[in-house]
């Protein structure tokens, strides 16, 4: 697939890759990114608390149910583990930006 070169083609794609449908009243790209960012990060950080109050409530005998608490840990770890790898590709995509000759 061919994306066009340019602002208008590189705010569409990257709102298609962080699943943001833009419409008309939605605010500017970098509104929309932000609250993006923010809500994946919100999510990664209760994925995580939620992780961690399962293994706690095991370890006290609150629940026996240890298919559960590994469950919520790999979702947990595989959630942080994207978002790391969202960082990587905005911190690589920055360097590129900068690394352009006007």
């Amino acid at each position: 697939m061919i994306y066009r070169i340019g602002p208008a083609g590189l705010e569409a794609k990257m709102l298609e890759t962080l699943g943001v449908k833009k419409t008309s009243d939605s605010g500017s790209f970098a509104e929309i990114f932000q609250k993006a960012v923010a809500s994946q990060l919100s999510a990664t950080n209760e994925l995580i608390r939620g992780a961690d109050q399962k293994g706690i409530d095991f370890a006290l005998g609150k629940t026996d149910d240890i298919a559960e608490v590994m469950a919520a840990q790999e979702v947990a770890s595989a959630s942080l583990q994207f978002t790391v790898q969202l960082r990587n590709s905005f911190l690589e995509a920055y360097n590129e930006i900068m690394r352009l000759q006007v």
